[in-house]
């Protein structure tokens, strides 16, 4: 196993993107078989050792680079860092929500937050204190966005409350069942979910609103939809849940 950890890191030397097909090959070429599951067990043994990473994507096959020499940074300056790194590009938000985002202990996250406060704006809604960076962001092009599912805009927060009314909160993750749907946000809010299936020369999508749509918000959703489909270099194709 060790062997076979070394073998694949030295292949992925340089900078290398490989596929799990041409690791197997460089495997068997030096002499340690793949056959059955080994070759599976093998590169998530070199996975687990922080060796290797997944990384760009050669057409729809995934490939996998050499993790980089690990930080020489202490634990309390990691936890700083990711603090800042957290509220700064997801803030305003609040401890809880660094906890929930980040699975620290409590303890960690309110040793990270402390690290960096001086570097941060705090806001107090409700009696809760909301963290966030002192750079006011530039006004986002759009008003009308199509996220994907599993997105940080809703996942990066414990209180999702800001950007949904949680009366819809099942239609994003049905039965709390962990599987998270694309979702379609208007002025900050979450106003729907939305769905696709590409086809040979379209891609069709179905929107499922939560809400009427406004009158802005109709040219708003097709415009999006024909960034989408422009993007995958297909015709897209718009319709409702309600068709």
């Amino acid at each position: 196993m060790q062997r076979g950890s070394e073998i694949i890191t030295a292949a992925l030397a340089d900078g290398q993107h490989l596929t799990r097909t041409d690791l197997f090959m460089i495997l068997e070429a030096n002499g340690i078989s793949t056959a059955g599951q080994r070759g599976f067990y093998l590169l998530q043994r070199a996975g687990l050792e922080r060796r290797v990473f997944q990384g760009a994507m050669r057409g729809s096959v995934t490939t996998f680079m050499a993790l980089p020499p690990g930080s020489t940074l202490s634990k309390e300056d990691v936890l700083a860092e990711l603090a800042r790194r957290y509220f700064t590009s997801r803030g305003p938000a609040t401890l809880a929500d660094f906890i929930h985002w980040s699975g620290l202990l409590t303890s960690e996250a309110r040793a990270g937050l402390e690290s960096v406060k001086a570097a941060l704006i705090e806001e107090k809604i409700d009696g809760q204190s909301y963290w966030c960076a002192p750079e006011t962001p530039p006004p986002p092009p759009r008003s009308l966005y199509l996220l994907p599912g599993f997105d940080e805009y809703y996942l990066g927060y414990k209180d999702r409350s800001a950007v949904l009314d949680m009366r819809f909160a099942n239609a994003i993750c049905p039965g709390g069942n962990g599987v998270f749907a694309p979702t379609t946000v208007s002025g900050g809010q979450i106003i729907g979910t939305w769905k696709r299936i590409v086809k040979k020369k379209a891609v069709e999508m179905t929107f499922a609103p939560f809400r009427p749509l406004r009158p802005d918000e109709i040219p708003a959703l097709s415009a999006a939809a024909q960034r989408f489909g422009a993007f995958l270099g297909l015709e897209a194709r718009v319709k409702s849940a309600t068709d």
